[in-house]
């Protein structure tokens, strides 16, 4: 199998036990599965690879965060993703 999954957070995957154990599951059963995530401390690295699950940590200025009102809009995608 050559399927894709794609997981956006608002958080920085290190603490949803549930978004965890779906994307392990996932790629128990043959999915190549990303997690873009929010590190909106800074505190994790900005790359790694956890039980299979490739994560992507974004970051934005601060200075940012404090203007918009949406946290939405605040999630950049990464090129190539």
């Amino acid at each position: 199998m050559n399927s894709n999954v794609l997981m956006i957070l608002n958080n920085g995957y290190t603490h949803d036990p549930r978004v965890t154990a779906e994307a392990e599951s996932l790629v128990k059963h043959g999915y190549k599965v990303k997690v873009i995530a929010w590190d909106r401390k800074k505190e994790y690295p900005s790359y790694e690879t956890i039980n299979g699950v490739e994560v992507i940590r974004i970051r934005i200025p601060s200075i940012i965060d404090k203007l918009l009102p949406f946290e939405i809009l605040k999630v950049p995608i990464p090129k190539g993703t």
